[in-house]
């Protein structure tokens, strides 16, 4: 996963990718920005998470 930090608007966007190959075919891509101030517990890549707690998550 790519963060980009906004230093003035302290703002952390996470950035991931799904697809095969070096872009080549269908690939699709997402963004999302939380607030720091109400954090999800347990969130973390969906690699590392089982697939009961991935549901949970959602």
């Amino acid at each position: 996963m790519i963060e980009f930090v906004y230093p003035h608007m302290q703002l952390v966007a996470g950035v991931d990718e799904v697809g095969r190959g070096p872009l080549v075919g269908a690939v699709v891509t997402a963004a999302v920005i939380l607030d720091p101030a109400r954090p999800i517990a347990g969130l973390n890549d969906s690699k590392k998470l089982s697939e009961k707690r991935r549901l949970a998550l959602w």
